[in-house]
């Protein structure tokens, strides 16, 4: 018995339980602020994603229907079938050209 006191060296009575408590407490209080912290911006940015996503299909879709719109109107007026399409088509292909052009400088 003598023998087992003298390996335990001088801690052998103290009781450090609380010590690593303490220090792995913070440590795992720190990992889950950490972590929580990640996953509400993860989940900020799905739903600004989402919301962009849907926002720009409805313009999308909108801009569609006007198009298809505008080219009936002016193939109508025009009385030479597919002659709206063609114009509604120069003028979106024009634009796109044009706003390529502007974002490159």
């Amino acid at each position: 018995m003598s023998e087992q006191k003298k390996r335990k060296g001088i801690l052998a009575g103290l009781d450090l339980s609380w010590i690593f408590e303490m220090v792995f407490g913070s440590a795992q209080s720190f990992v889950a602020k950490f972590f929580a912290g990640i996953s509400e911006g993860v989940e900020d940015l799905a739903q600004k994603l989402v919301r962009r996503g849907f926002v720009l299909s409805l313009v999308v879709f909108g801009l569609w229907f006007l198009f298809q719109g505008v080219a009936y109107f002016l193939s109508s007026f025009y009385g030479v079938p597919g002659s709206g399409e063609m114009i509604v088509g120069a003028a979106v292909l024009a634009l796109a050209m044009g706003l390529t052009i502007f974002w490159k400088k």
